[in-house]
């Protein structure tokens, strides 16, 4: 098994039309609740620039971690006028985005990873039967979504998909859309034809 390169975490917002706004965290830094306030406020600057409609009606659902249930994070939702959806209980059918977002961190249901607690599972990525499934092989090497990172690297205005173009996804909406479509074809299809 080959260990992932990426040890990066984004922190994503979205709604029913797509991404509304992407950070990544930097290297090192926790995700507390001073530092999750900083992302809200952007977040708030962000929203009335990309989805004018909304921007008075915007409901906020993020899980119950610390960082999303302190105290300062809840004043400032508050006095903001942001309700917050509860969120229930983890459950794999309320959080399909999951295996999406948990693939950009070098974490997620891809079958090398499986494989460590399934011993009967295959660890092979079942798209191009090459190599293991992992994170790296998935974006960057697997050939059967060869055309994917090209359209990815498009949409960005770089020459290749390489683990140097992730930072630019953030000022990609189309880029970004694009490469959550196709992570989630291939995580959760069997195979790619």
């Amino acid at each position: 098994m080959s260990k992932s390169r990426i040890k990066t975490m984004i922190i994503v917002f979205f709604d029913i039309r797509g991404i509304v706004h992407c950070e990544f965290v930097p290297q090192g830094q926790t995700v507390n609740s001073a530092f999750y306030l900083e992302v809200l406020r952007r977040l708030k600057r962000r929203i009335p620039r990309v989805r004018t409609d909304i921007k008075d009606t915007v409901k906020l659902h993020h899980d119950n971690a610390t960082s999303h249930i302190a105290f300062i994070i809840t004043n400032f939702l508050a006095r903001s006028n942001t309700p917050v959806i509860p969120h229930p209980p983890y459950s794999p059918d309320l959080a399909p985005w999951m295996s999406t977002t948990t693939i950009l961190t070098g974490h997620g249901n891809v079958l090398a990873d499986l494989a460590l607690w399934l011993r009967d599972l295959d660890p092979t990525c079942p798209h191009c039967r090459e190599e293991s499934q992992t994170v790296d092989h998935l974006l960057f090497s697997c050939p059967a979504f060869m055309l994917h990172r090209l359209q990815t690297a498009l949409l960005l205005g770089v020459q290749d998909f390489s683990p140097t173009a992730l930072p630019l996804l953030p000022d990609s909406l189309p880029a970004w859309n694009y490469l959550v479509t196709w992570f989630t074809s291939a995580i959760c299809s069997p195979s790619h034809d």
